[in-house]
């Protein structure tokens, strides 16, 4: 974390603050067909978001199952990016665009529509998608 701390403060952003986890974790399969089985794994997380001002921040992640493939430099200097354009946003007329989202933003949409279709949500009428069987529920 004191790497990616000092990283994100060499990019100008006022402060920055994340997590990082580490863990090894073994999984247990047993079945009534007498199937057992097991695998061990090792995963490392960091969560980083950086300020450059009160409402302008960026957040990244990266997570990977070893070391070999954790990019502490690239997420940092991601999350520093997106905090730094965001200083100066630019108004646009209102209308109909094009989007392309991040993974972190459609990753959150994804989750909300997963959520939606569940079918305790459906069935509780938690859902926005309740009583809605074979009836369209988004544009074409």
């Amino acid at each position: 974390m004191e790497k990616a701390i000092n990283l994100a403060l060499s990019h100008k952003v006022k402060r920055s603050a994340g997590v990082f986890e580490s863990s090894v974790d073994t999984v247990y399969l047993t079945t009534s067909n007498g199937v057992e089985a097991h695998d061990k794994a090792t995963r490392v997380y960091l969560s980083i978001r950086c300020f450059a001002e009160k409402d302008a921040s960026g957040h990244m992640v990266c997570v990977s199952r070893n070391l070999q493939h954790f990019d502490i430099d690239a997420t940092v200097n991601k999350a520093a990016t997106i905090a730094t354009n965001a200083l100066n946003p630019k108004h646009i007329i209102s209308g109909k665009y094009d989007i392309l989202f991040e993974h972190l933003p459609f990753a959150n949409i994804l989750a909300s529509v997963g959520e939606a279709a569940s079918i305790f949500s459906v069935e509780a009428g938690l859902s926005c998608l309740a009583n809605r069987l074979n009836k369209g529920v988004a544009s074409n």
